[in-house]
């Protein structure tokens, strides 16, 4: 039974735990993205008439992209490696 319990409770690999949760607490929810018109506007103007065509438009686009190239997924493990890495350097 203790030995059992042990093994629950000790970590086999600490350095890759670490990291996992670095990475997770990082990188643990995807970022909300939003678009905004390249040019500057002045307080209370609007985005012209084609400005808000393409805000209309490119979020959905982006959105698709991001889902379909996987997108996240090597953020995610970038920082898990490099959190593995200044573990291993410490």
């Amino acid at each position: 039974m203790g030995l059992e319990i042990e093994r629950s409770f000790v970590l086999r690999n600490p350095a890759k735990a670490i990291s996992d949760r670095h990475q997770a607490g990082v990188t643990g929810r995807e970022p909300l993205l939003t678009l905004a018109s390249r040019r500057l506007l002045k307080k209370g103007e609007k985005p012209k008439a084609e400005e808000q065509k393409k805000l209309g438009e490119y979020p959905g686009a982006l959105t698709n992209w991001w889902d379909e190239a996987n997108a996240w997924a090597p953020i995610q493990e970038a920082v898990r490696t490099w959190a593995a890495l200044w573990i291993a350097r410490s």
